[in-house]
């Protein structure tokens, strides 16, 4: 992988962590409240339509970034283990798959109509195979890397999840979500120094 690849992935999976970070702010920060919820076609920038609209799409484009700064990490170091050969592509394909459940059946439905029961199945079973995939191919990737010395993407890779429930929980409402993604912004600055090394 050349040095203009390494560093574009690298800027990639930066922004992808911050438009987490972003995407994780309470919605109450921007002047949400829970009484507008029965509101079908908000207005642009309002704080209904950042809760609805924004939010999501961040949170979304923010999972891609980081997807792509992994996918960049298995590329190039696919032939050191066969592990992470495995684990690599299982841990992808889960998150693609869990990404594509979440939120495939709202991007597939028309703005003026709701999700249909089939497709709100179809996106769950969908999110809960790319889950399933996800926790058999995640701590292997995570050991798969460890077992290669590069512990600090490692332990990155296998603490970023308790890390993020942990801080959720001891911080108070409000702020637990964003203090949640805080360890997914330290991940994506781990994947980018390591890609660019």
């Amino acid at each position: 992988m050349s040095d203009r690849w390494r560093n574009l992935g690298a800027g990639i999976t930066v922004t992808g962590g911050l438009l987490l970070f972003i995407g994780s702010m309470p919605p109450t920060w921007f002047g949400y409240e829970q009484g507008d919820s029965y509101l079908f076609d908000p207005a642009v920038f309002s704080p209904i339509w950042i809760e609805r609209v924004l939010l999501p799409v961040l949170v979304l484009v923010g999972s891609v970034g980081l997807l792509i700064g992994i996918a960049g990490l298995v590329y190039r170091d696919w032939q050191e283990s066969r592990l992470l050969r495995w684990a690599g592509p299982t841990s992808i394909v889960g998150a693609i798959a869990l990404l594509a459940g979440i939120y495939g059946p709202d991007i597939l439905t028309t703005a003026d109509t709701t999700v249909g029961p089939i497709p709100a199945l179809a996106g769950l079973a969908l999110a809960i195979w790319g889950l399933l995939l996800l926790l058999v191919g995640g701590p292997l990737l995570a050991y798969a890397y460890l077992r290669i010395e590069k512990r600090r993407l490692g332990w990155a890779l296998l603490s970023f999840i308790p890390a993020g429930i942990l801080l959720g929980w001891v911080f108070p409402e409000g702020l637990g979500e964003l203090a949640g993604a805080v360890p997914w912004l330290v991940l994506a600055f781990v994947i980018a120094m390591e890609l660019r090394d």
